[in-house]
């Protein structure tokens, strides 16, 4: 059986910059705002760890097609981090006590 191809997308979301974001950013809805804030900013920690976790184990991995999903999927959310960071920066910019 073949595993499924895992694509590993660039994902150019545009920021704005600091004094152009709002930390309500889901109208009418700040708690739904801060509630994906949070899970943001843990998630951005849980994705480095995730992928030095399956990185660690990639040597073990005899199936070639298995690996290969492996290895895209530590890239992928290589990228999902980056995003997150990007992300992140905008919420610490904010001033937040604590952050």
């Amino acid at each position: 059986m073949s595993t499924p191809e895992i694509p590993v997308r660039r994902m150019p979301f545009a920021v704005p910059d600091a004094a152009g974001f709002h930390p309500l950013y889901i109208a009418g809805h700040p708690a739904a705002s801060y509630r994906m804030t949070g899970l943001g900013l843990y998630v951005a920690l849980l994705e480095p760890f995730i992928v030095k976790s399956v990185r660690r184990v990639l040597d073990r991995i005899n199936d070639p097609d298995l690996k290969e999903a492996a290895d895209c999927f530590c890239r992928q959310e290589a990228q999902h981090y980056q995003q997150h960071e990007r992300f992140n920066a905008l919420i610490f910019a904010q001033g937040y006590p604590g952050l």
